[in-house]
């Protein structure tokens, strides 16, 4: 993920996290993060976070290099982490099928959520007073954060969904299998019978990461041959 600004961006590599800049050079090797599956940038906190194998939430600032607090999540490994960019706090989607929701200054989870029952959370994403979990059982669920409730779900038909994403524009895109599919600003607050675009890349399954790129009508796709941009 990218930091502050373009110049710099963090990895989690197979022991700890690292830091490069814009030239491909490491800046720093954060020992601290050991064994990470996610990061995700705080930018108005300066907080790069992280999440791995052993279960450890980390917050780590940037701007002094110190280790500003670490919780034990006591779920297990964790890959599927996003931020609700409008408060900071980090949701984070679980082997049991549980959504937990964090903040530093918070030594228990503030909520834990039965989202997938049975299932794996997969993907995640939340924007504003809405969150939308992605599982195992090909689920695909909207959730009202001002009430933690289910509003209604999509069934998806060609694969697990492995990366979610709503563009600045309400967009819902999924990732799954070799599709990305896309769902109009209108299916997060109703159900909407079908999506209104499903691109399919021949050869390239499975998706791992679908993006949206600010301030244009872009999404890139990252998958098992490389980066796709539609």
């Amino acid at each position: 993920c990218f930091l502050h600004n373009a110049t710099m961006f963090a990895v989690a590599q197979k022991n700890y996290a690292y830091i490069y800049d814009n030239t491909g050079a490491e800046i720093h090797e954060l020992k601290d993060h050991i064994d990470p599956m996610a990061l995700d940038f705080l930018s108005h906190h300066w907080l790069l976070v992280s999440v791995g194998r052993s279960g450890w939430l980390k917050y780590h600032d940037t701007s002094t290099g110190d280790l500003v607090t670490q919780h034990r999540t006591r779920l297990g490994s964790c890959n599927v982490m996003r931020q609700n960019s409008s408060n900071g706090i980090m949701h984070l989607g679980h082997h049991n099928g549980t959504v937990t929701l964090w903040s530093p200054s918070s030594q228990e989870s503030l909520v834990k959520m039965l989202c997938h029952k049975g299932s794996p959370v997969t993907s995640l994403v939340v924007s504003d007073n809405v969150m939308v979990t992605g599982g195992a059982d090909r689920q695909v669920k909207v959730w009202d954060l001002r009430m933690f409730k289910q509003t209604h779900a999509y069934f998806s038909s060609a694969g697990v969904p492995t990366s979610l994403d709503i563009s600045q524009r309400g967009v819902l895109g999924v990732g799954h299998a070799g599709h990305a599919t896309f769902w109009r600003p209108e299916a997060l607050r109703v159900k909407e019978k079908d999506p209104y675009m499903n691109h399919q890349m021949q050869g390239c399954s499975p998706v791992q990461t679908l993006r949206f790129r600010p301030f244009e009508d872009v999404c890139g796709i990252g998958h098992a041959k490389g980066v796709s941009s539609i």
